[in-house]
């Protein structure tokens, strides 16, 4: 399978996989196709995945754990791709990694919308993307990796008494595992996994999503990280003018020359610099913010000039603000969290497309089964059979 193409255009589409159906982010890629007379074909090992009771999809399929049967799992998208006749190639959750490792499997008659493997797994490690863009010559925040107890304490000793730092698996998501430094100097940790050590930044905190081709955004949005699940995922999302993000993200995307998707994290320090996280090189919840505008256009041919979004309508994921209504109103007071909710159109409902609205119960019903039976959290359920953490295939 070729990846995406680089010097022609995506012309002759008319079916599309995507992967990673239990996403809210995924369902919406799947209406905005599915409402520009694409055929959309989803595919998850979660049996209970939103899209599965789209109106917007063709058909759903149910295919091994890219995780733990990565093999089994490319061997099933493969049939279908081939019995399906799909053109194009979507994955939106962490198995965009399994995949591009294994992009060679698939016919050359699909294209694959995504960057190279080496490229994707660069900037998913949480110090490799970082090191990568200091070379590039662009402001990142001090960071060190630390992969043993021995850099640990030494690390540790060499830090400003008087300044605080944050520590965090290089694999990870969603700001889990975090240690906070000093206070935490003691907590015992697995080394092996490889760590980063950062200065504590204060500040808003933003994240981006953006469409690249070629080394040029050609749809980008900016939104801050305001209402979060614990101290990571976001669950309410609105269109900000951000000018020196932008710019970073511009140039990086033009100096690694990245076609594809690409998303990243940023805070916004009182030195008034806005310093990137990390990067997450595939489908966010930004894609929210595209609802209503010609998004799959770029997609599929990349023509036409930046797309940013000229709406700055709220989106939220009602359900998750509503059971996490206590932190959300400890967090930004009683009155700021009714008038989120207020100005909120919800990020699944549609009313021509019901459905997957109603089925979140149950989605949510079965993650917890899976986080009871695995003795997990129920955030880290959602993405067990799919998150990558430096798997070699």
């Amino acid at each position: 399978m070729p990846g995406y193409p680089l010097g022609e255009l995506c012309l002759n589409i008319n079916r599309v996989l995507l992967t990673g159906g239990r996403a809210p982010a995924t369902l919406e890629l799947a209406r905005l196709f599915s409402q520009q007379g694409y055929y959309v074909h989803v595919a998850d090992s979660f049996p209970y995945a939103l899209c599965r009771v789209s109106k917007a999809i063709e058909a759903f399929h149910d295919v091994p754990a890219a995780k733990q049967r990565p093999q089994a799992f490319i061997d099933e998208l493969v049939k279908i791709v081939v019995a399906e006749q799909i053109d194009l190639l979507i994955p939106t959750c962490e198995e965009i990694f399994t995949i591009a490792q294994f992009q060679d499997s698939f016919p050359a008659s699909c294209t694959l919308l995504a960057e190279r493997a080496d490229r994707l797994l660069r900037v998913h490690h949480k110090f490799e993307f970082i090191e990568w863009a200091k070379r590039l010559g662009l402001l990142v925040p001090e960071t060190y990796y630390i992969d043993s107890e021995e850099q640990w304490y030494n690390q540790l000793d060499d830090l400003p008494a008087n300044e605080k730092y944050i520590a965090k698996p290089v694999y990870t998501r969603s700001s889990s595992e975090l240690i906070y430094l000093p206070m935490d100097r003691e907590k015992p940790i697995n080394y092996k996994k490889g760590w980063v050590i950062q200065p504590l930044l204060q500040g808003d905190q933003y994240c981006t999503y953006s469409f690249a081709r070629n080394g040029e955004v050609i749809a980008h949005t900016t939104y801050k990280s305001e209402f979060r699940v614990g101290a990571g995922a976001t669950i309410s999302f609105q269109h900000e003018r951000q000018e020196e993000i932008e710019q970073w993200v511009r140039e990086f995307v033009r100096k690694t020359n990245w076609t594809g998707q690409i998303a990243f994290d940023f805070i916004c320090h009182s030195d008034g610099r806005c310093y990137p996280i990390e990067c997450n090189p595939r489908l966010t919840s930004g894609i929210h913010l595209f609802r209503h505008t010609a998004l799959v256009e770029k997609f599929v041919t990349g023509s036409g000039g930046i797309l940013i979004p000229t709406s700055n309508r709220r989106v939220s994921l009602i359900g998750a603000m509503c059971i996490f209504a206590g932190q959300q109103v400890k967090q930004h007071g009683l009155r700021k969290y009714i008038q989120a909710l207020r100005d909120s159109e919800d990020a699944v409902f549609h009313r021509q497309d019901w459905c997957p609205f109603m089925y979140q119960l149950n989605a949510s019903y079965q993650f917890a089964k899976i986080a009871k039976r695995q003795r997990i959290s129920v955030l880290e359920a959602t993405t067990a059979d799919i998150v990558w953490d430096g798997e070699r295939q």
